[in-house]
């Protein structure tokens, strides 16, 4: 498979309903596989899992979706500050696609933050934003995420929830070279709902940000926002496309399959992610198969160049006084009469098919 699907900012804000049953919640264990975590979570109803799979999902299961025997330093640390703390309260920052959960362990207040955009990051703060741990330590010439430094994050958080003055303000100094990727840049609506807001208003999606007003984009926005949430994963060609917590007319053509949730529609993905995507132990066995092929094929090319200079050898061999004859005249002409005379002898010999001048050469049928 190729790049996987994220959740967009939008999708993620209407997680937060989802994610508000977790409010109060004690953290059992932490597990990571890779780039996955599964937090466990004790709740007044009973237990369940909040999941983030890197770099760009977050969901709730009522089963242990990642889970190694073997913790990384990371993970360790990370126990040692949350386990048995618990969860106080969950936002998303601005229209980020950065999830704040904040934790109470004793009288320590802490904030565990989900960045979803990029390569993805998971990092602890104290109560003052100062980094204790981070998954991925990275430098921007606007933010630097390394343990000990104050968490920033990034600039223009106001996205999709920008007022008519913010957007006008945004259209201004954009370079974005069209509507639709001014939406789904720096609205943050990303591709599918800046597809389907040009879709459904019928804008030139390849016209300038400034050819629709703020006031339509703000209103064109909150449309989308009111509608009923229907979480669906869109099909082409019966491979997954497009995660969208509503019903797009945009995508009417395609196959499509609604969820109850969120997380269910998650969930679902990546089942299907983990069904036809290789394991990286198939993908190591596969290369090397193909290294044993290619080597394969190289070593009967080797062997019919072999035979093929085994045959040459024989024949000149074979031929080897008569060869050694027809040198001698050669050199015998050219001492006496020049090269000319060489090229002359050579084009009049019965058994020589072709003469070249240019490259002192001649093809000679033995």
């Amino acid at each position: 498979m190729g790049k996987h699907l994220s959740l967009s900012s939008i999708d993620i804000g209407n997680l937060m309903l989802e994610l508000s049953g977790l409010v109060g919640a004690r953290i059992n264990k932490v597990y990571q596989f890779g780039d996955k975590f599964t937090l466990r979570l004790k709740t007044k109803q009973g237990t369940t899992n909040l999941n983030i799979v890197f770099p760009g999902l977050l969901f709730v299961s009522e089963s242990v979706k990642y889970a190694t025997p073997e913790a990384t330093s990371f993970v360790m640390s990370l126990r040692k500050h949350i386990a048995n703390a618990f969860i106080e309260s969950i936002n998303q920052i601005g229209a980020e696609r950065i999830v704040n959960f904040g934790i109470i362990k004793g009288n320590q207040k802490l904030k565990l933050v989900v960045e979803l955009f990029s390569k993805g990051n998971l990092l602890l703060l104290d109560e003052n934003n100062k980094i204790l741990i981070v998954l991925h330590s990275q430098t921007w010439s606007n933010r630097e995420l390394k343990r000990g430094r104050s968490y920033v994050c990034p600039p223009n958080t106001i996205g999709y929830k920008a007022n008519p003055k913010e957007i006008e303000g945004l259209i201004k100094q954009t370079k974005q070279p069209s509507l639709v990727k001014f939406l789904a840049v720096e609205l943050g609506l990303g591709g599918i709902y800046a597809e389907e807001l040009c879709f459904v208003n019928r804008w030139d999606k390849e016209g300038l940000p400034q050819t629709v007003s703020p006031a339509d984009i703000h209103k064109a926005i909150h449309k989308l926002l009111d509608r009923k949430l229907n979480p669906t994963i869109y099909y082409s060609e019966e491979h997954p496309i497009a995660l969208s917590s509503y019903v797009l007319k945009s995508l009417a053509n395609l196959k499509s399959e609604p969820y109850d949730s969120i997380s269910a529609m998650v969930e679902h993905y990546l089942q299907y992610v983990e069904q036809h995507e290789e394991s990286p132990l198939q993908a190591r066995i596969q290369k090397q198969e193909r290294m044993i092929e290619k080597q394969k094929q190289h070593l009967k090319q080797l062997e019919l160049s072999v035979e093929e200079n085994m045959k040459k050898g024989e024949l000149i061999y074979e031929r080897y006084q008569e060869l050694k004859q027809l040198f001698n005249n050669l050199e015998r002409i050219r001492e006496k009469k020049g090269w000319n005379a060489v090229f002359e002898f050579l084009e009049k010999h019965p058994k020589v098919k072709s003469v070249s001048r240019k490259n002192f050469s001649f093809v000679y049928e033995a």
